[in-house]
This record gives C-alpha cells, structure tokens and sequence, in this order.
C-alpha cells in the first residue's frame, strides 16, 4: 500500500486524538490524516529546507492545510533526532517519513515507538523505495527486536508499512 492507504488504514483502526508525524515535507500526509480524523494534538517535525526536492517553503503549505481543517499544530523546527525526544506524551498515530539514511531512520524509529500508546499505530514511509533499499531491513530489524505487531501488505509493492502497539 502506498502511504495514503496506509494513513487512511491507520485512521480506521485506532481513534486519532494524538498524532505525531516525524518529516512533514508539503503536508500531504497531514492532510490525509485529517481527511480521516479529527485530532485534538497534532505534532509536526521537520527541518522545513526549502531546497529538499525543490519544494520551496513548504511549512506555507501546511499551515494552510491546517487552517483549511480548522486544525492546529505544534511545529518542532530542526532535525528529528534531536526534536523527537523532547516530546512529551503519547501519540495514538506515529508517523515516521524523515531521515531515509540507515542510522537516522532507525534512530528516527527508536524515538518514534516509545511514543505511540498501547494500541496506537506506527507508520513508516518508504520500506520498499527503490532509492532507499535499507530502508527495508530498518524496519524488519525493529519489528523483530521490540516485537511489533505488523498488520500485513494486501497486495505487492507495498511502500508503507503499520504496526500496532
């Protein structure tokens, strides 16, 4: 499934009240999920470098998706690795799409699942991308080691995948 799927999997599997996404970019996830759900904290971190892809200023963008939705954010401005620990509480979504290097994916990772409740969903972007083959053994690594419980892909080419708390 590619990553809309899964965000639009994920809303309907646990009640989104609490959701953190870790790598905004132009805030197409952000609007997905609000699309799907109606959560009271939302939690946004990025480095918002305006030369990634040639996106421009895209934190424009999603403060307009915000309003767009009636919505509110809390911006963690900076690199993920260092952002993501200084949030407090838990997130009954967790959506993990920053750093695709080996190390900061898996890093981005470790702050990312102690932070989803018991019973919230993790979601991580680009497992299977062809520009980031690691990306796949990240993620088997970290289902394997804090036993995640993985809801399945239901067809091939799966790009995104979820695990349950």
């Amino acid at each position: 499934m590619d990553l809309h799927e899964a965000l639009r999997a994920a809303c309907r599997v646990v009640k989104v009240q609490n959701y953190l996404e870790i790598g905004v970019d132009g805030g197409g996830s952000l609007n997905t999920v609000l699309c799907e759900a109606t959560p009271t904290r939302i939690v946004l971190c990025d480095i918002w470098n305006p030369e990634y892809c040639d996106h421009g200023n895209t934190k424009i963008v999603v403060g307009d998706i915000l309003k767009w939705h009636g919505a509110t954010a809390e911006f963690l401005d900076g690199d993920s690795k260092v952002t993501v620990p200084t949030i407090r509480g838990l997130f009954d979504l967790v959506l993990v799409d920053a750093d695709h290097s080996a190390l900061g994916a898996r890093i981005d990772l470790q702050n990312a699942w102690p932070r989803v409740r018991p019973g919230g969903v993790l979601v991580m972007d680009d497992i299977n991308h062809p520009n980031y083959p690691w990306l796949t053994d990240v993620w088997e690594r970290a289902v394997e080691e804090w036993g995640m419980w993985v809801i399945p892909e239901t067809h091939g080419g799966c790009n995104a995948a979820i695990a349950i708390k």
